[in-house]
C-alpha cells in the first residue's frame, strides 16, 4: 500500500509555530550562513534559508564568497559572525574540502558544515 505524505502541511504547521514564538521572544533568533563557491544546489539551499528565515521573523545574513577565496578571508568573516550578538548560530556552504575551516566554527553556533 503506498501512502502519500503532504510536506507542505508539516511544514505550515512547524512555520506557523515558529512565527508565534517568535512574535513572543525578547528578540528574534539569528542566523548566519557562509556561502562559499557558485555550487547550483547551494545557492538554492541557501536562497530557501533565506525565505524561511524572513517568513518567520529570524534575523539572517549571507555572505556569498568567490569559490577561490582564500582561507583567511573565509575565517574573517566568519570570525566577524561569531562576534555579532544577533546570531545564534552558523551554518556554512563551502565547495571544497578544507579542513582548515571547521575549527574556525565555534561548536556552539555551528548549526550545520557541508563541503563538496
Amino acid at each position: 500500500m503506498t501512502r502519500q505524505l503532504l510536506g507542505l502541511p508539516v511544514r505550515d504547521a512547524v512555520f506557523a509555530e515558529l512565527k508565534r514564538n517568535v512574535a513572543g521572544a525578547s528578540r528574534a533568533p539569528g542566523l548566519a550562513v557562509v556561502l562559499v563557491g557558485d555550487d547550483p544546489a547551494s545557492r538554492v539551499y541557501v536562497r530557501n534559508k533565506e525565505k524561511g528565515c524572513e517568513e518567520v521573523g529570524f534575523h539572517h545574513v549571507t555572505h556569498r564568497l568567490p569559490a577561490d577565496a582564500e582561507v583567511a578571508a573565509v575565517l574573517g568573516v566568519i570570525a566577524a559572525l561569531n562576534a555579532d550578538p544577533r546570531l545564534d548560530g552558523m551554518e556554512n556552504r563551502y565547495g571544497r574540502d578544507d579542513n582548515r575551516i571547521g575549527p574556525g566554527i565555534p561548536r556552539e553556533s555551528a548549526t550545520e558544515w557541508t563541503h563538496r
